[in-house]
């Protein structure tokens, strides 16, 4: 609902709470792939590009790994985009999780 209606603030707090209750194991591994995309958002607006990356690839494997494909193509745009905008020289592609 904050990702909706664009409350930045929000946003920061539910990422924080859910990473936090998500640190228990087991508890919402199913969920983690949404954490991690929505961190990855959150570093795109502070321009932590690389941060960014990181979670989105974090996401793109729970997402992945979870068989989620309506989540994982989106997550995906986003990790190429963090790249390119970090001027990084790794190939997103190129890693064994992208290409399955």
């Amino acid at each position: 609902m904050a990702m909706a209606l664009d409350d930045q603030k929000k946003m920061e707090d539910c990422y924080r709470r859910g990473m936090r209750l998500a640190e228990k194991p087991g508890a919402l591994d199913t969920k983690m792939g949404i954490f991690h995309f929505v961190g990855g958002l959150l570093k795109l607006e502070s321009a932590g590009w690389d941060d960014a990356y990181t979670a989105f690839f974090r996401a793109f494997c729970h997402f992945q790994d979870s068989g989620s494909s309506t989540q994982k193509i989106p997550c995906m745009r986003y990790l190429v985009l963090s790249c390119m905008l970090s001027n990084s020289s790794i190939d997103p592609f190129y890693s064994a999780e992208t290409r399955r």
